[in-house]
This record gives structure tokens, sequence and C-alpha cells, in this order.
């Protein structure tokens, strides 16, 4: 188990962790308002390659929502994806 552990802690690790961005919404008439599209994208999660993604707010992913407890919240989504048949 140890052997396992200190060949794991000395690889090194290329690709950085993304970290969808924070959206707190906006208050208004007493409720936190958020604004949602989806959509579809490309993101380059290796370098040369695009991949296709869909997301919220961007290419992939979605931002992250911060809420208060005991909030009133709507949520307003709007789905731009193309509609397949």
């Amino acid at each position: 188990m140890i052997a396992l552990f200190i060949l794991i802690t000395n690889l090194i690790f290329t690709q950085s962790f993304y970290y969808p961005p924070l959206d707190s919404g906006i208050v208004e008439n007493g409720e936190r308002q958020f604004y949602l599209q989806m959509q579809n994208g490309t993101h380059s999660f290796f370098t040369g390659i695009q991949t296709h993604t869909s997301g919220y707010n961007g290419n992939y992913l979605a931002p992250t929502l911060l809420l208060n407890r005991g909030e009133f919240v709507n949520m307003n989504v709007t789905n731009t994806m193309p509609m397949q048949i």
C-alpha cells in the first residue's frame, strides 16, 4: 500500500482542473433569479483535439450557483439546443 502511494505522488499532471464560474444570480422582487442558457459548443480537453460539448452559459458544464438557505429561487432556462428528429 505504501509503495502505491509513493508511485502516485510522483506523477506529474499537465492538464489543469477547470473550476466553473460562480453565479450568485440577481435578487429581484425578493427572489433570486438565475438565467441559464443551454447550448452546444466545443472544447479542447487535449491539445489539438476539439470535442463536441454541451453546457449552460458556456461550452461545457455550468456555473456553480450560489444560493442562500430559505430564499425563493427562480430558474430561467433558455434551450438553444437544436431539436433532434
